[in-house]
């Protein structure tokens, strides 16, 4: 009998590692070399501390150069700007130590502030400006003759570093994002047709339908986020940037639009507007098919233009057919003018798409760019609260500090100051928190064996390197797991900081298990802001995000018009992606939030497109003041939200809705404008039903709530 066959024993398949294995280890690599060759530096030129050069290259280190490059840039900037207000407040302050905390608690919570306000890479810049203020004007304000040379020497510190992890990022194997950027606009475009087609040809599922919608308002801020790392690393890239900022609200637009339009005719399916809903179907066929089979890329998008137009052209064509009940046709009018504006938003999306396809932009598509683009901004109650918290914390810390004359209270005061600033926008910060406590643990540990058991036996740079990097590796290796990246983003900043390599070493275990202490008393008053002062989390941030999106209501019935669209549509997107980030709430509770937001944008983008309707139409002038007591209505409802306001509300949308009706007559040369404005209209009623709908849902029991 023949021997089972075994499958042959291969070394080469032990020792050959994959592509993310590869990428990995030319991280740690290059991150390894960028680090040591600031610390080097340092101490060649002398400054105090070459271990905050060296901590600021693992601070801004990316896999990708241009996510390097673009946190190098804005850290760059919000160091100078510190420096700079650090300097300002040592010499009015530093006489009262007192004032001097107080002043520095105010310049943190406005920098806090800024960082919540400004969700993209500004963010980074205003964490680094109130984080400067701490680690510069502490030590500034305790030796005020030697102000100006700490400054100086952090600002020194802080840019090496900055610029040998820029440098080698750049230039040794450069991971570009390029080629990402690209795939998630073809991806994107792609997706995007694939689903409007499916949806107005009636065969989409609602769950798959739910799961692409979402995965596609997030490429929103993810595109945001791309494109401003990838301009500062590709030159075509810049050349393309405002076509590609244009290409994002262009998309945001028509995804509103097409939400809208999808809301629609769900609810004609599950009311008895089945008459409606094939009417409709039939009116978007054309454009259906138009979206069928979408280009790969930007050169072929050119050829879907004309198909998009000629569908465009089936849908002005076509007239309001006879319904029984009334308020069928105002569905019908309202689908009529949602397929009208996703087609002619469809038409411009697919324009500025198109015209990627060439480096410099043609004559002909230069009067698509209007300038406008997605800016993920919190809203002003949001980041005073976020800026509060920050000068809370600083405040408490500095006041344990100066009552227990702690020598080590400047270092929990920066700690404290640093994870208000920089988790300000995170979704789970007291998680986050907590990862980077662990990490800090772990570097004492660490840095108490390195410091005092490896360094006092290694004599020269070349031997403090091997002494260094099995550490460096392994904190390397913890922040390159998903799951424990603030641990080991804690452990590589704060090892570097605790084992403070220097010419000459100095080893000190008092130092570090001081030093250590205050990091994680820092990281533990923060946590605790977050948690208990003004909570961030679970339901508390999820009533927080709702009243947001209220204001952003107001903001539609009350701001002046110009640019309002793209303003409106930005900030409610933002929040919308944060109620979809939210952790600690329970599910019924996040699902009636998000179909609140998704309200709340539609019934806003009804209201701006009922205000513009009017204020462009020469013919629609004296409408103007029928509507303000409706805007105002809406405005009084945001802010004393209730079943009397909002029985008044619906009560003045009939009333309005009908005097336009009466008007809209066949021969009334107004009649387009008028049904526009009949359309959105109808759709602010229908949000408003929506809202109180999610309210009741969201009073129920939790098993209520389910069983629905």
């Amino acid at each position: 009998m023949n021997a089972p066959a075994t499958a042959a024993f291969s070394w080469r398949a032990v020792f050959t590692i994959g592509e993310a294995q590869r990428q990995q280890l030319l991280f740690t690599l290059k991150t390894l070399f960028a680090g040591f060759l600031a610390l080097w530096l340092s101490m060649r030129f002398g400054l105090d501390k070459p271990a905050t050069a060296m901590a600021t290259v693992f601070i801004v280190a990316q896999p990708q150069s241009g996510f390097v490059l673009a946190k190098s840039a804005y850290r760059a900037a919000g160091t100078l700007v510190g420096s700079a207000a650090t300097l300002l407040l040592v010499l009015w302050f530093s006489q009262s130590r007192e004032l001097f905390i107080g002043a520095v608690a105010l310049w943190v919570g406005l920098c806090a502030m800024g960082a919540a306000r400004f969700r993209d890479f500004k963010a980074y810049a205003f964490v680094l400006s109130g984080y400067t203020a701490c680690l510069i004007g502490f030590p500034a304000a305790l030796q005020t003759g030697a102000a100006f040379d700490v400054a100086l020497s952090r600002v020194s510190e802080v840019l090496l570093g900055i610029a040998c992890a820029g440098i080698v990022s750049d230039v040794i194997a450069p991971q570009r994002l390029a080629p990402l950027l690209v795939a998630l606009v073809r991806s994107r475009y792609r997706d995007f047709a694939l689903l409007v087609a499916d949806t107005l040809r009636g065969d989409d599922p609602d769950t798959r339908n739910a799961k692409t919608h979402a995965q596609l308002a997030a490429d929103i801020l993810q595109l945001e986020s791309l494109r401003g790392a990838v301009f500062f690393e590709d030159a075509e890239a810049r050349v393309r940037n405002s076509r590609l900022q244009q290409l994002n609200v262009d998309f945001m637009a028509a995804l509103t639009t097409f939400h809208a339009l999808e809301r629609l005719l769900v609810r004609l399916r599950r009311t008895d507007g089945e008459p409606v809903r094939i009417a409709l179907m039939q009116l978007a066929a054309p454009l259906a098919a138009a979206l069928t089979d979408p280009p790969t890329m930007a050169a072929e998008a050119a050829r879907k233009i004309a198909p998009l137009h000629e569908a465009a052209q089936a849908i002005e064509r076509s007239t309001t057919p006879r319904f029984g009940e009334p308020g069928l046709r105002l569905e019908y009018v309202s689908g009529l003018e949602l397929l009208r504006q996703l087609a002619a938003e469809l038409i411009a999306y697919t324009r500025v798409y198109a015209s990627l396809a060439t480096l410099q932009i043609q004559d002909q598509d230069a009067k698509l760019i209007s300038g406008a683009r997605f800016t993920p901004h919190a809203d002003l109650p949001t980041a005073f609260v976020t800026g509060l918290r920050a000068a809370l914390a600083l405040v408490i810390v500095c006041t344990f500090w100066v009552a227990s004359n702690w020598p080590d209270g400047a270092v929990a005061a920066l700690t404290a100051t640093v994870v208000c600033c920089l988790f300000a926008a995170a979704p789970t910060p007291r998680f986050a928190i907590g990862q980077m406590i662990v990490g800090v643990a772990l570097s004492v540990v660490l840095g108490f064996v390195c410091a005092l058991l490896v360094l006092p036996k290694v004599d020269g740079f070349a031997l403090l390197v091997l002494a260094m990097t099995p550490f460096l590796v392994f904190g390397l290796w913890i922040a390159s797991q998903a799951a424990s990246a603030g641990v080991g983003a804690g452990f590589l900043i704060f090892f570097t900081t605790l084992v403070s390599p220097q010419n000459p070493p100095t080893h000190d275990p008092a130092f570090l298990l001081n030093q250590g202490l205050a990091l994680i008393i820092g990281m533990a008053v923060g946590s605790v802001t977050f948690g208990v002062l003004l909570p961030a989390e679970g339901d508390a941030r999820l009533e927080r995000l709702q009243q947001a999106l209220r204001r952003q209501i107001k903001h539609a019935c009350r701001a002046s018009p110009g640019g309002l669209r793209q303003r409106f549509q930005s900030q409610c997107r933002d929040l919308l992606l944060q109620i979809q980030t939210t952790v600690g709430a329970t599910p019924a509770r996040l699902h009636a939030a998000q179909n609140s937001g998704l309200s709340a944008l539609d019934i806003g983008h009804a209201l701006i497109e009922a205000r513009s309707t009017i204020a462009d139409s020469s013919q629609l002038q004296a409408w103007r003041l029928a509507l303000l007591p409706l805007l105002d209505a809406v405005a009084e409802l945001c802010d004393m939200p209730g079943s009397a306001t909002r029985a008044a509300v619906q009560g003045q949308l009939a009333a309005l809705i009908a005097r336009f009706d009466g008007a809209c007559t066949a021969e009334s040369p107004s009649r387009p404008a008028l049904l526009r404005v009949i359309a959105a209209l109808h759709r602010v009623r229908s949000g408003l039903l929506d809202l109180e709908h999610n309210a009741v849902s969201e009073q129920r029991p939790a098993g209520a709530a389910d069983a629905t």
